[in-house]
């Protein structure tokens, strides 16, 4: 599972709750038995850090920007949707600049459109998270009212769809995905893991070592930077191209 699948698994009741995973955040080590043990550290740091940025957006979502659901057509995934929007309408925190529509933005689409962020949760309110998956680049205003999304579950019923009549922008976790991808290479896909796995234990000696770089399926990770390599405290950010 990826982690734009793990946020879409979600609720809002989820997203607010900051012992959502008490107990499973634990403190990234000085060393690393293996190269999977340093990239399994920081899986759950970085889902409960996209849990809390999400938090703190659900606090400002009725001040962002939300709009009328035109359509929702279904495509070959059964989670995956077609959607089209009206104009969006943009509150007090984007009074000064428009929002660009791009992957990875996390949406609310709901039956009715709240006051409140608590209003989520009446009795009778149907809601869905959605991400947006694929948007068009052109500098066209119609490329920011039609785009494709994705739903934890299949949606299925046309009277479900129906009842989904607003998004609200909740946030992007773009940039996190990014990580975790990075974070969820397999190292037996790849032999230049076997020369950074040594760089995990401060006891070895990673001699004269530049710079070392991954690469998977096309896709390059940057080069390790030389200050990188002294004693364990390798910075996964740095990582990211």
């Amino acid at each position: 599972m990826d982690l734009g699948d793990i946020v879409l698994s979600w609720s809002i009741q989820d997203i607010i709750n900051d012992d959502l995973y008490q107990g499973q955040v634990e403190p990234i080590p000085c060393s690393f038995t293996s190269l999977d043990h340093y990239l399994k550290s920081y899986h759950a740091p970085l889902i409960e850090e996209t849990r809390s940025h999400l938090c703190s957006c659900l606090e400002l979502i009725m001040e962002g920007p939300s709009s009328k659901i035109l359509s929702l057509d279904g495509t070959e995934k059964p989670e995956v949707y077609y959607m089209d929007v009206d104009f969006w309408d943009y509150g007090a925190a984007y009074s000064t600049e428009a929002h660009t529509i791009r992957n990875g933005d996390v949406f609310i689409l709901s039956s009715m459109k709240p006051e409140a962020v608590e209003d989520f949760n009446r009795y009778g309110v149907t809601y869905y998270l959605a991400m947006v998956t694929d948007v068009c680049t052109d500098d066209d205003d119609e490329c920011q009212k039609h785009f494709k999304i994705k739903v934890a579950q299949d949606i299925g019923l046309e009277e479900d769809l129906q009842k989904l009549r607003y998004a609200f922008f909740l946030g992007n976790i773009i940039t996190n995905m990014w990580i975790w991808k990075a974070l969820s290479f397999d190292k037996h896909m790849n032999n230049n893991f076997t020369v950074i796995e040594p760089l995990l234990a401060p006891t070895n000696s990673v001699g004269d070592v530049r710079g070392i770089c991954a690469k998977h399926d096309g896709e390059h990770l940057a080069c390790v930077p030389e200050q990188l390599l002294k004693g364990s405290g390798i910075t996964l950010s740095r990582f990211i191209s």
